[in-house]
């Protein structure tokens, strides 16, 4: 049996890779009660660090209930294990009692993995007796929910950014300047959708906004050909930084307009007294 010593409370740090996102304080309360009046039954279970303080693997609900009563020494089982080892041995103990949620333990291992604790996905599936299959399962459900959040974020930030773009950047891990987010801004926001291929094909926003605008251009600089109730046809086209407009009767161009980009716009406003009707 392992021996237990008692250590002062000023030696006594809790553990900052515990799995659990956040402590029951009712259960703490609960705890404290039970300490003042029958002792801590339960050692604390802790390991040494290199600045001479014991790290609390399992038992930090305990030690914060010892401070509510006033406890200055704890009762403790020293581990002499590696951080790795102890990590896993956190993670092993909340799992057993059934105090992590799915989510809670698929962040655990996500981060032990990406540290190398454990070497592959299928050794922390056996670790903790899952499915590789349904270990993949809760990581895609951790991400997503990882993605919809950070996509929330920038719809916030960028009102006017249609979420499904910014779902999109998520996904990718794509983190956008200012710059481009206002860019994607000024696209309409029913168009903004056809960014997400870009997005997809390429993988950068730079290029998938730059491939837009590019295809954008190509389809304004296409002929417009307009059949009117009055028999004759007609042939808009943009070249330059002109409008042209030709009149067509049977595909023979008896008449053109050609009209600056930079007048257009008074143009239409001033025609619109003649549609009044």
């Amino acid at each position: 049996m392992s021996e237990i010593v008692l250590i002062e409370k000023e030696k006594l740090i809790i553990a900052d890779y515990n799995p659990r996102i956040a402590r029951n304080q009712e259960k703490i309360r609960a705890l404290a009660e039970n300490i003042k009046h029958a002792g801590m039954a339960v050692p604390l279970v802790v390991r040494p660090t290199d600045d001479g303080k014991f790290e609390i693997i399992d038992g930090g609900e305990r030690f914060l209930a010892g401070q509510i009563v006033g406890m200055d020494k704890y009762p403790c089982i020293i581990k002499n294990i590696p951080l790795s080892e102890a990590k896993k041995l956190a993670l092993a103990v909340n799992v057993e009692r059934e105090e992590l949620t799915d989510e809670e333990i698929a962040m655990c291992i996500r981060d032990l993995i990406e540290e190398g604790v454990f070497k592959s996905k299928k050794e922390a599936a056996i670790f903790l007796g899952w499915s590789e299959s349904y270990l993949n399962e809760k990581l895609k459900e951790l991400d997503e929910i990882k993605d919809k959040t950070i996509a929330k974020q920038l719809v916030t930030e960028y009102p006017g950014l249609n979420i499904k773009v910014a779902e999109t950047l998520a996904s990718l891990g794509i983190k956008p300047s200012k710059e481009d987010i206002e860019i994607i801004k000024m696209i309409p926001k029913a168009e903004q959708k056809t960014i997400l291929d870009k997005l997809q094909e390429t993988g950068d926003i730079k290029k998938a906004i730059a491939k837009y605008q590019k295809e954008r251009e190509e389809e304004i600089a296409k002929p417009v050909k307009i059949r009117a109730p009055s028999g004759h046809s007609y042939e808009i086209s943009k070249s330059d930084n002109k409008l042209i407009i030709f009149k067509l009767e049977r595909g023979t161009i008896i008449e053109q307009l050609t009209l600056p980009l930079s007048d257009l716009k008074q143009v239409i406003e001033s025609m619109r007294k003649f549609l009044d009707f």
